[in-house]
């Protein structure tokens, strides 16, 4: 996962920012086992040769087999040691 950034990546996960590859895989790792179940995908092509995402889905936590949905929009850009980087992370929990 350290591929997907570099230190000019920013993610905001539920409201609070987190600047530069050290602070975002600190903030991911901490969430311990989690798998995605993608239920919608969505992209288009952004400015400088960029994709914009949109994703929603499940997310389940742990040993939990209770879903809590997701939703997550990101910005590619072209770079970084993968040929593309995260630039822009945006994730958000939907309880309701």
């Amino acid at each position: 996962m350290k591929e997907l950034y570099t230190n000019d990546s920013m993610l905001t996960f539920e409201g609070e920012q987190y600047s530069g590859v050290a602070n975002i895989l600190g903030k991911v790792s901490s969430f311990g086992q989690i798998r995605h179940v993608i239920k919608s995908f969505d992209a288009q092509p952004s400015v400088n040769n960029g994709i914009l995402c949109f994703v929603s889905g499940d997310l389940f936590i742990g040993e939990d087999q209770n879903p809590v949905k997701f939703a997550q929009v990101f910005h590619l850009l072209p770079g970084g040691s993968a040929g593309f980087f995260c630039f822009n992370d945006m994730f958000r929990l939907n309880y309701g």
